[in-house]
């Protein structure tokens, strides 16, 4: 009988980040004969008692991405630990602090009650049930590692990194072709509904166009323009069309696939990514990177490799001097930088086994 793990995640939505964090799970799954992953369908929402008639379960996984904030997951997971199965957590992640909490948060001092961004809704006394419930609780950072010791203690919680650093890659060439010259940026861009901080995605691209052009005009760059979700195609082209230099910017016609993402990633000279998991992958290849970071979550992930400085804020009016700046910073220590996230990978790999074995332990 196979040994069925239920994976709590956003699955089926076709976007590339949180697909990346499945996918690394069911890797490694698959090198543990008899165990199989069930993903948590979210668009239907059912109770895990439903699940489990029709699929006995024998543990459950808090997955890669952002799941602790909010009802989405809280509520499956905390009706699991009632019925009392075992519990991971997958490098999961907090989102949705403000921009002054996530500050504190980075600083190490934060406030008694935290605060959350658009009032997110955050259930603190069902986390710290699930947190205690948990054989292995492994998040993805810093913001989310202080803010859930506050909640639940820092016995059980350890920071082991975005499950997208754990990713194998195969081959697949679906971008190549679009690079755009030998020294090229890849550069991701998306909407989020207004849903960031500093509320004008249309400045921020403005900012954004700005230090394109001059990545172009003054430092002899290529642009690369590619979405991680088909609902960023769209903003993708305004960028595209706001930046103005034909020939020497390209625009990727849709979403491609992770591994192909991956690859181009690794030829790129650096990267500008505003999605969270554009600059995870980033790091993953090996190539320094620029976060706009949009929400918290981007500060925690940059937390979690020592790379913090690498975060412009969405609110910030000085995008383009910050993407000129830390070009030609890049450019001087683009090999310590790499070695700096070889060492994190390297670091995280070995935690993410600590949790396999936990696993295979336990069932």
């Amino acid at each position: 009988m196979k040994k069925n793990i239920l994976y709590l995640g956003f699955i089926g939505f076709q976007n590339l980040g949180d697909e990346v964090c499945y996918d690394a799970f069911t890797q490694r799954l698959a090198l543990m004969p008899g165990y199989q992953a069930i993903p948590y369908d979210l668009r239907e929402k059912p109770s895990v008692a439903e699940i489990f008639r029709r699929s006995p379960l024998r543990g459950v996984v808090l997955g890669g991405g952002s799941l602790l904030q909010g009802t989405a997951f809280i509520e499956p997971a905390f009706e699991a630990a009632g019925m009392g199965l075992p519990m991971w957590m997958f490098g999961t992640g907090v989102d949705y602090f403000t921009e002054d909490y996530a500050k504190e948060l980075t600083s190490g001092t934060p406030q008694d009650t935290p605060q959350m961004f658009e009032d997110k809704e955050l259930e603190t006394d069902k986390i710290k049930k699930i947190i205690r419930h948990c054989r292995f609780a492994g998040v993805r950072g810093p913001l989310t590692y202080r803010f859930l010791s506050s909640v639940a203690g820092g016995d059980k919680v350890r920071i082991i990194g975005d499950p997208g650093l754990v990713y194998m890659p195969g081959k697949d060439a679906s971008l190549l072709g679009l690079r755009p010259g030998n020294r090229f940026v890849a550069v991701n861009w998306g909407g989020s509904f207004g849903s960031i901080y500093g509320h004008d995605e249309v400045r921020t691209m403005a900012g954004l166009a700005d230090g394109l052009r001059r990545l172009i005009d003054n430092l002899g760059y290529g642009i690369l323009i590619y979405p991680m979700w088909e609902g960023d195609t769209e903003p993708c082209a305004r960028l595209f069309e706001a930046v103005d230099r034909k020939g020497r910017c390209v625009l990727a016609p849709g979403v491609g696939t992770v591994n192909g993402v991956c690859r181009m990633l690794r030829e790129a000279a650096f990267s500008i990514g505003l999605k969270l998991h554009a600059n995870i992958l980033s790091a993953r290849m090996g190539t320094p990177f620029i976060a706009l970071a949009y929400r918290s979550k981007c500060y925690d992930f940059a937390g979690s490799i020592d790379m913090s400085g690498q975060c412009i804020s969405t609110s910030s009016q000085g995008i383009a001097d910050f993407i000129i700046s830390q070009a030609r910073a890049i450019a001087s220590e683009r090999a310590s930088m790499q070695k700096s996230m070889a060492r994190y990978r390297e670091s995280y790999r070995g935690q993410y086994e600590q949790l396999w074995q936990s696993i295979t332990k336990t069932i």
